[in-house]
C-alpha cells in the first residue's frame, strides 16, 4: 500500500534531486529497515521495519536505471541497461544463497549483515558521486550519434528492416 500511495507522489520530486544522493539515501533507508529487523520482537515492530525498507525501495526505484542511462553513450544504452539488468539478476540468484548461510548463523546476523552491506553500498555510491556527475555532464555535451550495431558500425544502409546484411543488425543496440 505504501508503494501504491507514495511512489507516484514522490517520484517526480526525487527525480529533480541529485541521483547519486537519492540512491544512497534509499540504500540507507533499506539498510535501516533491515537492521531494525534484527531487534524487532513483535508483529507491529516487524511491520514498522517493513515500512522503513519499503520507503527505501520507493526512493531507489528507477534511480539506478536512470544513473546507468546517464552514464551510457547514446549508442550503447541498450548494452549498459542489459549489463545492469544482468547484475541485478545475479544478485537475485546469489542473495538468497548467501542469505540462507547467514540465517543459519542466526537471524540477527542476517539482518545486521544486510544493514552493513546497504551502508557500504551507500558509502560507495557517495564516493563515486562526483565521478558519476562528471561523466553524465560530459556525455550531455557530446553530439548525439547514430545507433551502432554489435561490431560498432553505424546502423543504416540500404535494404528493408533493421538488418542490412550480415553482422549489421541494429534492433538491440538502438535501445
Amino acid at each position: 500500500m505504501l508503494i501504491v500511495a507514495l511512489q507516484p507522489v514522490v517520484s517526480a520530486w526525487l527525480g529533480r534531486r541529485n541521483r547519486t544522493i537519492v540512491l544512497a539515501a534509499g540504500f540507507v533507508l533499506v539498510g535501516l529497515g533491515f537492521g531494525l529487523t534484527a531487534v524487532a520482537t513483535s508483529v507491529i515492530a516487524y511491520g514498522l521495519t517493513v515500512g522503513v525498507w519499503t520507503l527505501g525501495e520507493i526512493v531507489t526505484a528507477g534511480i539506478g536505471a536512470a544513473i546507468v542511462a546517464d552514464l551510457a553513450p547514446a549508442h550503447m544504452r541498450g548494452r549498459y541497461s542489459g549489463a545492469y539488468g544482468a547484475v541485478w539478476s545475479a544478485a537475485y540468484l546469489l542473495g538468497p544463497l548467501a542469505g540462507t548461510r547467514l540465517l543459519a548463523l542466526g537471524a540477527p546476523v542476517l539482518w545486521v549483515s544486510c544493514a552493513g552491506l546497504s551502508a557500504l553500498a551507500a558509502a560507495g555510491l557517495l564516493a563515486l558521486g562526483p565521478a558519476i556527475s562528471q561523466r553524465a555532464r560530459y556525455l550531455d555535451t557530446q553530439p548525439r550519434t547514430a545507433a551502432r550495431n554489435w561490431s560498432g558500425q553505424p546502423c543504416g544502409g540500404t535494404g528493408a528492416g533493421p538488418c542490412q546484411g550480415a553482422g549489421n543488425c541494429c534492433h538491440l543496440s538502438m535501445w
